[in-house]
């Protein structure tokens, strides 16, 4: 058989066997490399937690929205249940309205389901009140207001802390006109109808609760007036009210 072949043929027989043996060496060592970079990248890892239906966890909220004043609080902020787990990498938990529920696995860890006793909470809610035959919540708090765009018109509204419930709602500023709660907002911060006129123009319209320093009493409206005329100019101040004009002030 070797003589019947011709010589080119046999050339291009060893060239293809050549080819063939370059080809088996490349692979061997594109996968003995891969094999030493997942046992040294292995050594900084350790295995995912394995999560199941009504797993708790904590959620990491750091792609979530919320009403805290800073997102270095939100880690692990948020406890959740699993309610499904549609891949090894993925879990679907009963996060709120508004928010998608399926999270990576990395952004949740196990919640512990042996507390302290010190840690303990009871997670039952209340029942509604019963008041004229109509079901009713207890305001435990009110804790922002704020004006919201619909159309061409707004809307007032505040956000809500319930008794007993941990989840906090935006209603209707008339709709708690009657309760102790929004009488002791306005004690401790003025009139709803001032506190939102302050926020009007902002980007988000939320008014959070205003901090001591500006609580009803210490900031007049003569004083907003005088600091509604402060101007910067070259980094510096100048601060006229009534027609005089006092020397600049560095701005500290």
């Amino acid at each position: 058989l070797e003589d019947a072949l011709t010589p080119p043929r046999k050339a291009g027989e060893t060239f293809v066997n050549r080819l063939r043996e370059a080809t088996d060496w490349a692979q061997a060592a594109i996968a003995s490399a891969q094999a030493l970079q997942e046992e040294q990248a292995n050594r900084r890892r350790q295995a995912a937690p394995v999560y199941k239906k009504d797993d708790w966890v904590w959620l990491n909220l750091r792609n979530v929205r919320t009403q805290r004043p800073s997102k270095k609080l939100d880690w692990l902020h948020a406890r959740y249940r699993v309610v499904d787990v549609p891949s090894p990498f993925t879990v679907r938990l009963n996060v709120p309205t508004g928010i998608h529920p399926v999270f990576h696995i990395e952004l949740v860890r196990p919640a512990a389901t042996d507390p302290f006793p010190s840690q303990l909470v009871d997670d039952s809610q209340p029942p509604p009140l019963l008041v004229d035959g109509e079901e009713e919540y207890d305001v435990e708090q009110i804790l922002a207001v704020r004006r919201r765009k619909i159309g061409r018109g707004y809307r007032d509204e505040a956000l809500v802390k319930w008794r007993g419930w941990a989840e906090q709602t935006w209603q209707t500023l008339d709709s708690v006109q009657d309760c102790s709660a929004l009488d002791a907002f306005e004690e401790q911060y003025g009139p709803v109808s001032d506190v939102i006129r302050q926020q009007i123009g902002t980007e988000t319209h939320v008014v959070a609760p205003l901090a001591s320093s500006t609580r009803r009493g210490v900031l007049s409206r003569a004083s907003a007036r005088c600091w509604s005329r402060v101007s910067r100019d070259l980094g510096m101040l100048t601060w006229g009210t009534r027609g005089i004009n006092f020397p600049s002030l560095s701005f500290l």
